[in-house]
């Protein structure tokens, strides 16, 4: 089964090299991008699962929204950008760390260590 992974970012630039790092790592992939967390709910509504979930928005917008239950129902693993990362450290939330500015070798390590146990 092809994985599905959703990139939720409102920086046009990184979520396009987000979405073309993860294309060009599993060519068979489906890979969504939202720019808002409304847009990132209709997506994964219809999804049955999610390999991993690529996030520079806050973490409080998923959790406000309904968004992190919609993850979470569906497996996806969040893969958490810098700028959201002390929040994701104080929440207690399971997250891999992308760091900014991140090469193609950092996105293949986070995706690496947020998948790892997805087989």
């Amino acid at each position: 089964m092809p994985r599905t992974f959703l990139v939720v970012e409102n920086n046009e630039i990184v979520a396009r090299d987000l979405s073309e790092t993860l294309l060009g790592t599993d060519p068979g992939a489906q890979v969504l991008v939202a720019d808002t967390t409304a847009e990132a709910i209709d997506m994964t509504s219809e999804l049955a699962s999610l390999s991993a979930v690529f996030l520079g928005i806050p973490l409080a917008a998923i959790s406000e929204t309904g968004l992190h239950q919609l993850i979470e129902e569906r497996g996806g693993r969040l893969v958490v950008s810098e700028n959201v990362m002390a929040e994701a450290l104080s929440s207690g939330e399971p997250a891999v760390i992308l760091p900014r500015p991140f090469t193609t070798e950092m996105v293949l390590e986070a995706l690496k260590q947020a998948t790892s146990d997805l087989g």
